[in-house]
């Protein structure tokens, strides 16, 4: 039995019980600081997971949909893969109005820019420019 969640929050809820109802998800972790000592950066991925028989990253967004999330969920791929967890797909599962839009982040081209991002966020750390 469900207690109805606060009105305040119950859009989203429903949203994530609607997901967890259509698709089969096992969530191995979630909300955890990761370390990528690859390149040196740290991020919290929201769930990683088995989602339908693949390894899967999900990032949970209530707001407006967002080029920039892309590169949020190629920040925590590399992180987990960094930790051992090798997923086979990146996820944004939007949630709002009591259901959800599952979006697919399969552009190759997001690791490659977030990783020059930090790349380039190190050398002009090291060579000059930030404090």
């Amino acid at each position: 039995d469900i207690k109805p969640p606060d009105e305040r929050i119950a859009p989203r809820v429903w949203g994530i019980i609607k997901f967890l109802a259509e698709h089969q998800w096992v969530m191995e972790d979630g909300e955890r600081p990761l370390y990528c000592s690859s390149l040196d950066f740290a991020c919290c991925p929201d769930a990683w997971g088995v989602l339908n028989g693949h390894p899967t990253i999900i990032e949970l967004k209530r707001g407006a949909k967002m080029a920039v999330h892309r590169l949020q969920v190629a920040a925590q791929f590399m992180a987990l893969a960094d930790n051992g967890f090798y997923a086979t797909k990146r996820l944004i599962l939007y949630l709002k109005d009591g259901g959800y839009q599952l979006e697919t982040c399969a552009d190759r081209n997001d690791l490659v820019y977030f990783k020059a991002m930090v790349e380039a966020y190190h050398a002009k750390r090291i060579y000059g420019g930030l404090k």
